[in-house]
């Protein structure tokens, strides 16, 4: 997934729930959202393209797939991983929810 489309899902859902209290802590919910799966991707390219100096080819067509990045970029966009640390943090009474 792209920026535009955490966007997307983060509006459609942020829309929807009504539990989170008030308008600004969706808002911030929405942007935090929208904006965290790419945190990475983003120190990616300002760290290896705008202060090291790699080219856009080497960046994207080979140290995005095969460099230590990948483990961030991909487990910020992890179906499973985020579920599970919500049900752990259920579980174990640690509300991350409370403190947006």
């Amino acid at each position: 997934m792209i920026t535009p489309s955490h966007i997307i899902y983060s509006w459609a859902l942020a829309r929807k729930s009504e539990g989170l209290g008030g308008s600004h802590k969706r808002t911030l919910a929405f942007v935090l959202g929208a904006l965290f799966p790419d945190t990475p991707t983003w120190a990616f390219f300002i760290i290896c393209g705008l202060i090291l100096g790699y080219s856009g080819q080497t960046m994207w067509d080979d140290m995005y797939f095969n460099s230590i990045w990948s483990i961030p970029i991909t487990l910020t966009h992890s179906f499973i991983l985020w579920p599970l640390l919500i049900i752990g943090a259920t579980y174990t009474g640690w509300n991350f929810f409370a403190l947006v």
